[in-house]
């Protein structure tokens, strides 16, 4: 089994208020990146994880179906930023 670990990034400027950082491990089964204008999707053993608009995985290209674990900074949306 191989493990990748990416990170999460704001791309917009301004300031964040984030509330939680934490890791996300397990099965990927769905992963849409976030563009400058619309939010993004992650979804990981079965549970919805939302990603910010403006918000850019770091090597969110090696994301694919199967195991992962990333260490994610949410807001007080609860949404990955």
């Amino acid at each position: 089994m191989i493990v990748a670990t990416v990170t999460v990034s704001q791309m917009m400027k301004g300031p964040v208020r984030a509330t939680t950082t934490t890791s996300i491990c397990g099965n990927v089964s769905s992963y849409t990146p976030a563009t400058a204008t619309t939010r993004g999707r992650l979804v990981v053993d079965n549970r919805d994880y939302v990603i910010a608009a403006g918000s850019l995985i770091i090597g969110g290209q090696i994301i694919r179906t199967g195991p992962l674990c990333l260490n994610a900074t949410f807001d007080e949306n609860r949404q990955i930023i």
